[in-house]
């Protein structure tokens, strides 16, 4: 069989000139994988590039593969450009890409997303703790470097709102009526509660604000912590006015930072 052998460099970024080629001779860059030739007009032209336009028709891009979290969770070796993240190990790095490459990430469940100022810079500069149903959008910066474009939270709420939240009732048997980030409170004894997050805090420098009454009394109460802050939970007290502790039946609590 004949061999058909083109012009060719195996020098990066190489390209030729007018005077290296014909009018319809072929150049091939084996380095970079691009083909070139010689126009009428002494124009050299790259073959099979698209420079851009109007489509005609939809551009269906590959399904949603998905990927469990890791460290490092590699989300280009995935062949497509949604991905699904499954799992809980928080992620710190997003693999390596060429500038300009994008993914959309759709997390299945919480985890922690760690802010880099390099490698993983996110929005407000904090880590972010991520719920199933939460979407984001990444762009590489190359050399392993990716910066979060967007961010949309299931339950539409700010990414810049609480770390966590919980309203419950704590008299008697503890009932839970709505929280973020929560996965149980505990009544360990006459007004004595411990909240586990459902996603460890980072540090233990987060702010609570509480707000404590009786929805059918009018028993005034504050709370204190009675043995510090954890990043996996928090404990604390309903003290009445003369320092007796107390259940109380509408208990608020709002996390802020700990990212």
């Amino acid at each position: 069989m004949p061999t058909l052998l083109t012009k060719r460099s195996s020098t990066a970024a190489a390209v030729p000139v007018a005077g290296n080629l014909q009018v319809g001779e072929l150049a091939v860059n084996t380095a970079d994988a691009r083909l070139f030739t010689k126009h009428t007009d002494n124009s050299i032209k790259e073959i099979g590039v698209f420079r851009g336009g109007t489509l005609t028709g939809a551009l269906n891009e590959a399904p949603i593969v998905t990927v469990a979290s890791a460290s490092t969770t590699n989300i280009v070796a995935a062949a497509a450009n949604t991905i699904s993240i499954s799992g809980t190990t928080g992620i710190s790095s997003l693999g390596t890409a060429p500038t300009g490459t994008t993914r959309e990430l759709i997390f299945q469940g919480a985890l922690i997303l760690t802010h880099n100022a390099t490698s993983l810079i996110l929005p407000g500069s904090a880590n972010i703790v991520t719920a199933g149903g939460d979407v984001a959008g990444f762009v590489s910066l190359g050399s392993g470097n990716w910066r979060c474009t967007s961010y949309l939270r299931a339950d539409g709420s700010s990414i810049a709102g609480a770390t966590a939240w919980v309203n419950f009732n704590g008299n008697g048997t503890v009932a839970i009526r709505a929280a973020f980030n929560v996965a149980s409170v505990t009544r360990n004894g006459l007004g004595d509660y411990t909240v586990t997050f459902a996603t460890a805090m980072g540090n233990t420098n987060y702010v609570v604000a509480t707000a404590f009454g009786e929805l059918e009394g009018n028993i005034h109460a504050y709370g204190r912590i009675p043995t510090g802050k954890g990043t996996t939970s928090f404990r604390f007290r309903n003290i009445q006015v003369g320092g007796t502790y107390a259940d109380i039946s509408q208990v608020d609590l709002i996390f802020f930072g700990g990212k």
